[in-house]
């Protein structure tokens, strides 16, 4: 599986992410880099809203230098961005940030996160 880069540091990180399971109460993505090795994974969950397609979630992506923790509103299956509320290993000094997923082709996303 091809995909953009993968990189990590104390600017951001960039990778491609499959989704592997979504339902109402979360998603689960496994984090690859531009080769199309599995380098991580993300969690988010959320409380849904009766008719309403928001939703409110938290979640962690675990990569192999850290953790970042993100929340923040989410449409079922389009873009999102979540704000960085933490962090973990070489992200445990990350006071903000964004974490921004972009709706590709199938169950492939863009992830990138940027960290202040």
């Amino acid at each position: 599986m091809a995909g953009a880069s993968a990189s990590s540091g104390v600017d951001g990180i960039t990778a491609t992410m499959s989704l592997k399971e979504a339902n109402a109460s979360g998603y689960y993505w496994q984090v690859r880099d531009r080769h199309g090795n599995v380098i991580g994974y993300m969690l988010l969950n959320c409380a849904s809203f009766p008719r309403h397609s928001i939703q409110q979630c938290s979640g962690t992506l675990v990569m192999p230098l850290g953790k970042v923790s993100a929340s923040g509103p989410v449409r079922f299956f389009q873009n999102f961005q979540l704000t960085v509320v933490g962090g973990s290993g070489t992200y445990a000094d990350t006071p903000s940030g964004t974490l921004l997923a972009t709706k590709g082709h199938g169950n492939r996303w863009s992830l990138g996160v940027i960290l202040r």
